[in-house]
């Protein structure tokens, strides 16, 4: 028996209470349908959201999206460094599997917008870039439009007919617009 509790017969139970609780309709909020303003099997998704790992901005992140309106209304890809990582040459699974993720968006959802959302004092661009942009403000803000900027060109070469805009957030959860295409 596993002292930890997560033998066996401890996974088996927690398979059968979750399924259980979803086949009672638990599930149903899990899978979205609970989002405010969309049909359960609505298969329209106007906006991709491109933003980071970064967890000291997930619930601002979800917050942001709310207070524009647009919850339950967006598909999302969380790749380290938003943009950088699509367009830097580090990491080129990366940039495949945003491609792939927003065809994949766009045939089953119909996206037509991308917003990319990038944040100040990221971890990713100072790995990539080799330089801590966050203590220099003007110049993050810089690098960030620079980045989103190749971005929104290579999204012109491959999706003409998606519209772009890039944002900027703060730590504490404020946002400045960096673009829009």
């Amino acid at each position: 028996m596993a002292l930890c509790g997560c033998g066996r017969d401890s996974i088996t139970a927690d398979r059968r209470r979750f399924l259980t609780w979803a086949a009672l309709g638990g599930g149903a909020a899990l899978l979205g349908a609970g989002a405010p303003g969309r049909a359960w099997g609505a298969a329209k998704a106007n906006y991709f959201l491109l933003n980071c790992i970064d967890y000291r901005l997930t619930a601002a992140t979800t917050r942001y999206m709310g207070q524009r309106g647009l919850t339950g209304d967006y598909d999302q890809l969380i790749l380290a460094g938003a943009s950088i990582g699509v367009v830097t040459d580090r990491q080129p699974d990366w940039a495949a599997t945003f491609w792939q993720t927003l065809d994949l968006a766009r045939q089953l959802h119909g996206v037509s917008h991308l917003i990319v959302l990038e944040h100040r004092d990221c971890g990713a661009y100072a790995l990539v870039l080799g330089e801590d942009f966050a203590k220099h403000p003007a110049a993050e803000t810089r690098i960030h439009a620079e980045m989103t900027g190749k971005l929104a060109g290579l999204l012109r070469q491959r999706h003409p007919k998606i519209s772009f805009e890039a944002q900027l957030m703060a730590l504490d959860g404020t946002v400045e617009r960096l673009s829009a295409a």
